[in-house]
């Protein structure tokens, strides 16, 4: 962490299943690094790591403080322990570079970012955990844009933990994160701001892993009527007329939209 042990986390905000601490900057006065802890018990972890990690149009249509984001690089890895005493535990890591493009109010450039970000996900007997680090990074496909302020000194860690299993509802998170905006804003702009976005991102965050229940639920009855159909017309001898047919290429995208970010 770039803040200074001796600088102490004081209580800042208490919202419903919200709690946050902040810690001024020892090298940057009036700017803080925020940890946030949270408990939400009607979405699962799988859930909620996947809307995270989400950069498809899905995340524009409940994320307005987004104004472009997408993924430039992506690697995904699973491996199983090689540990005696724990041969069942598993890790899957998803290792991504992003861009991401942040509304800022009007007088003020949007503030861009190139992150590098590392989720590993940790299920077995004994522990069943998510992490996700982020950092600014830089890379050639994304060079700076004379429009926009890119925040070069960004970094994270979210912490996610269910109450049972991965993919059943009930988590514990916590996320501490800094960054510099690359002005010097009175104290008391910057605390209004962190007020009012902090739970309301988070809100919408979980409203979001409703949403894209949802969205699959609907997704599965599709395919589940469609296989049904394909089944009766072989039984009958007809074929599904052409014109009834899903565009290969639409199919895929389709699928990728609200693609998980792990496996």
């Amino acid at each position: 962490m770039d803040c200074k042990s001796s600088t102490s986390w004081l209580p800042f905000l208490e919202r419903k299943d919200i709690l946050v601490w902040r810690q001024e900057h020892p090298d940057n006065p009036g700017l803080y690094a925020y940890k946030m802890y949270g408990k939400f018990d009607d979405v699962s972890a799988k859930e909620f790591l996947e809307v995270q990690l989400d950069v498809s149009a899905f995340r524009m249509s409940w994320d307005i403080s987004t104004a472009q984001c997408h993924v430039l690089l992506e690697e995904r890895s699973s491996s199983d322990s090689d540990d005696a005493d724990n041969p069942h535990q598993t890790s899957t890591n998803t290792n991504q570079i992003y861009y991401w493009e942040v509304n800022w109010p009007r007088f003020f450039s949007n503030r861009d970012y190139v992150c590098a970000r590392r989720a590993s996900v940790v299920d077995d007997n004994k522990e069943k955990t998510i992490v996700v680090y982020t950092r600014s990074t830089s890379h050639p496909s994304c060079p700076e844009k004379p429009k926009n302020f890119r925040v070069k000194d960004y970094w994270s860690v979210m912490v996610i933990k269910p109450f049972t299993e991965l993919d059943e509802v009930g988590i514990e998170f916590s996320l501490t994160a800094f960054e510099n905006p690359g002005l010097s804003l009175p104290s008391s702009i910057t605390t209004w701001v962190a007020i009012r976005g902090m739970p309301e991102f988070m809100e919408n965050l979980r409203k979001a892993c409703f949403e894209m229940r949802k969205w699959k639920v609907t997704e599965n009855a599709k395919k589940s009527s469609n296989a049904s159909t394909s089944k009766s017309n072989l039984k009958t001898g007809k074929e599904e007329p052409s014109y009834m047919e899903t565009p290969a290429q639409y199919s895929s995208q389709t699928s990728t939209n609200y693609s998980n970010a792990y496996v």
